[in-house]
């Protein structure tokens, strides 16, 4: 939200305006009022405290309460935790609500109303999503609206809508090509693998360029 003053006849005008980001445009929110000169901060509506959500390596979920959003600062109020489990994929989400991606394959929404859940153990959206919580976790995310958005193996980035009871959009084919790039150098396919050894684990990310030939592998960067 932004305050626009504007001078007329001696007088200063206020007028809230909302930024309509996605069009790039800028639109009053309601009339302008004529009004003494106040501070800005008087008519910002920005909540004081924004929690930031962050999921540790050790699956614990901690609360960071920031406290500067109206001026900017980094002013941080006292962390808490408030979940453990979170060993899968966290993403955040609006208006509180917070999605986990879990390593069974369980896709959940949870709500935060400032202090505590709203639902203690999340709703359960879908199952089948393990590989988001794995190789592929950073092949899925969340937008300010709440869609799901993911790349599949075959390189399908998809969308997913859920309006509290139902999947109102459910894997809608936007895109096909996501697993590769093009540059000066030629097209490149990128993949995450999972090589299993006598001492454990070992996950990369791999560089295949396409040749007429077929693949061939460029760069591998071990992911942990």
């Amino acid at each position: 939200m932004f305050l626009a003053v504007f001078r007329s006849g001696g007088r200063r005008r206020a007028a809230v305006l909302t930024a309509a980001v996605g069009a790039g445009i800028i639109v009053p929110a309601q009339p302008a009022q004529a009004v003494n000169w106040i501070p800005a901060a008087a008519f910002a509506t920005c909540v004081t405290d924004v929690p930031v959500f962050a999921a540790r390596d050790n699956g614990e979920l901690w609360l960071y309460p920031h406290q500067g959003t109206r001026s900017g600062k980094p002013t941080w109020g006292q962390a808490r935790q408030v979940g453990s489990g979170w060993n899968g994929r966290t993403m955040a989400g609006p208006s509180g609500q917070v999605y986990s991606v879990e390593t069974g394959g369980a896709l959940k929404r949870f709500a935060w109303n400032g202090t505590g859940w709203d639902n203690g153990t999340g709703s359960l959206l879908a199952q089948g999503w393990e590989r988001f919580a794995t190789t592929a976790r950073d092949l899925v995310t969340v937008d300010a609206v709440g869609d799901i958005y993911r790349v599949d193996a075959d390189g399908t980035l998809r969308r997913f809508a859920h309006d509290g009871a139902k999947w109102t959009v459910d894997g809608q084919e936007l895109a096909k090509g996501w697993d590769r790039y093009t540059d000066e150098y030629g097209t490149f396919q990128i993949r995450d693998s999972l090589f299993a050894g006598p001492g454990g684990f070992l996950h990369f990310e791999s560089a295949w360029q396409v040749t007429p030939d077929g693949l061939r592998l460029t760069t591998i960067i071990p992911k942990g």
